[in-house]
């Protein structure tokens, strides 16, 4: 296919889009669209190319994946080296191994599948994620292993009807998905989701001059209102909007028409070289600029970057996108196979060898235990390594007390805590806990991200109910999220759903931290940096108030009080928290034992405990 100067320049708009985007959403919420007009010039690309070489004789399997190879591969495992390195110095511990993991993911060209199943609610956020936007390699490369097929073995005539079939029907399948069974995040980084987007692509390759034809001398009309469409979308579409789906033909289809118009004012103005020079770094500027975001985001732990932070990452990204651009992608590009080998070969040295070392120089820079830096106790009773519900506390009674523990990743906290008491006071309990999602029935479904916890939530909550039937005495603690809207309504349930001689204690939440400690000092000793960690309260919210006011003789509330601490988040100069919202191990044991007395005074006055 004969070199296009301004299909370069269209790349480089969907890079200043995703770019824009990536900055600031509020500046352009929808310039993640960017994405989609680069699957849609590969879809036209990469299929023009292929049915070109059809029609010749010319097209081998091997050159194709081999090409494809050369043109994404050296440049990305140069970002995956670095991503790996820079993260051994900048991650914490928890952290390091989801690197780790996600680097591997994206070296194999499916970190899209991981990405859609990946839970965030401990650790690092998305946004804090270097890596997260490989997702849209491993659909590239994994669109172009069916794309060869497609065309070959299908006949001519019949490519036209199959590809709109399949756009419409794996649209269709994408917006009832997202739409009906909750499953955006799933749908955002599928494959068959994004699979449409492409094929437009390469609709446009197969009716490419009957469509120019139809357009006529209305080449500038078309342009402009295409354009005018891609930019409308992105000034006007936003993270909620159920994306892909029916949505995503607006641009798709007025990216295809941009490809067509190939004499209008647009096109001259995508030709121009400044749009140019941006397009053929288009692909660098991609790999670089997010990476650089979301080093910048968890180092200061803030998502929101400042005027400066934007102008160095700008730079620095049009700097290493420069470099390898090249002294990478053209170089590897332009050399022959034995050249080649040997240089690839090295480099996917140097990925594995960064991958497979980044956690024990990672352990050398900040040697934290993993007790200080993740949940450690009571994980077999809690969430996905749910494996029994107990007993904690005292475990050598033949019969275990009818006590139990319900409640999210607070009340896995908790575990600690009134194991240690337990454990001093010869008494035991019964513990079923999950992620976010507190074990209260009657959650809705709508107030699941995905349809995996959900299902989780289901299953945890019968194995509440084994628990339920034979205790006495529920405890509860909860960060209760405001965002699980139905949460209120099943508490409310939860209260009245007791049987009259079950009792409700609510447990007081402990207070929460302004941020990370272990990021903020890289440390679980107390440092100087130490000193700007602030504590903030945690209020129960009115539904609970009222349902310990309206129901006293069996909704009670047990408040610790956290000021006996005033060194929190340490104990000793120990930090006793693993991140901003969650006691560690040894922060539950200190705070059983600094509060075992007010605990136990609670329990004799309500005749809770013997």
């Amino acid at each position: 296919m004969q070199y296009r100067p301004d299909i370069q320049g269209l790349r480089a708009l969907a890079v200043l889009l995703v770019f824009i985007f990536h900055l600031n959403p509020s500046w352009l919420s929808g310039g993640f669209i960017g994405v989609d007009v680069f699957f849609v010039i590969s879809g036209f690309l990469v299929s023009s190319i292929i049915l070109d070489k059809k029609e010749k004789g010319t097209f081998r399997f091997l050159d194709f994946y081999f090409g494809r190879v050369k043109r994404i591969m050296p440049v990305f495992l140069v970002l995956l080296t670095f991503v790996g390195l820079l993260g051994a110095c900048v991650y914490v511990w928890v952290d390091i191994l989801n690197l780790r993991t996600t680097m591997m993911r994206a070296g194999m060209f499916v970190s899209n599948n991981y990405f859609a199943h990946l839970d965030t609610y401990f650790g690092a956020s998305n946004q804090e994620n270097p890596l997260l936007h490989t997702w849209t390699l491993s659909i590239e490369m994994q669109f172009y292993l069916l794309l060869p097929l497609f065309l070959l073995f299908i006949r001519k005539k019949y490519l036209l009807p199959i590809s709109v079939m399949l756009i419409i029907g794996l649209l269709s399948y994408s917006f009832y998905s997202s739409l009906f069974l909750n499953q955006q995040s799933e749908m955002y980084f599928s494959l068959l989701a994004r699979i449409p987007e492409f094929l437009i692509g390469v609709v446009f390759a197969i009716r490419g001059e009957t469509l120019q034809k139809l357009i006529g001398k209305h080449q500038n009309t078309v342009a402009w209102m295409a354009l005018g469409a891609i930019v409308a979308c992105g000034i006007l579409f936003s993270e909620q909007t159920l994306f892909p789906g029916l949505w995503v033909l607006i641009p798709c289809v007025s990216t295809g028409l941009l490809l067509l118009t190939t004499t209008s004012q647009v096109n001259a103005l995508f030709s121009t070289k400044g749009m140019v020079h941006i397009g053929e770094l288009s692909y660098s500027i991609y790999l670089w600029h997010w990476a650089l975001m979301a080093f910048v985001r968890y180092y200061n732990m803030d998502a929101e970057l400042g005027a400066f932070q934007m102008i160095g990452i700008a730079v620095l990204t049009y700097v290493l996108s420069w470099l390898s651009y090249t002294y990478v992608e053209k170089r590897f590009r332009s050399y022959a196979n034995p050249v080649f080998f040997p240089r690839f070969i090295a480099l996917g040295f140097l990925f594995l060898l960064a991958g497979a070392g980044i956690y024990r120089v990672n352990q050398y820079l900040f040697p934290i235990p993993k007790e200080y830096a993740m949940p450690t106790f009571g994980m077999d009773s809690h969430d996905d390594t749910f494996v029994h519900a107990g007993p904690y506390g005292e475990e050598a009674k033949a019969q275990p007390d009818s006590i139990c523990l319900i409640g999210d990743s607070h009340a896995l906290a908790y575990k600690g805590v009134l194991d240690e008491i337990g454990k001093e006071y010869n008494f035991s309990f019964w513990s079923v806990t999950n992620d976010r999602y507190p074990l209260i029935p009657n959650i809705a479904p709508s107030d699941f991200d995905k349809e995996e916890e959900r299902q989780q939530y289901e299953a945890l909550i019968k194995e509440f109910e084994v628990v339920k039937k034979k205790s006495k005495i529920i405890f509860i603690a909860s960060a209760w999220l405001k965002e699980i809207t139905s949460l209120e309504t099943a508490f409310t349930s939860l209260v009245e759903s007791l049987d009259p001689d079950q009792r409700l204690v609510i447990l007081g939440d402990y207070p929460k931290l302004d941020r990370n400690p272990i990021r903020a000092t890289r440390d679980f000793i107390y440092t100087e940096n130490s000193r700007e960690i602030q504590r903030l309260n945690s209020p129960e919210p009115q539904f609970v108030l009222d349902a310990i006011k309206n129901n006293p003789d069996q909704v009670l509330y047990l408040d610790f009080n956290f000021n006996k601490v005033s060194t929190l988040p340490y104990f000793n100069d120990t930090l006793g928290y693993y991140d901003e919202g969650h006691l560690n191990a040894f922060g539950s044991r200190k705070i059983g034992d600094l509060m075992e007395h007010d605990f136990m005074t609670f329990a004799k006055k309500h005749d809770l405990i013997d």
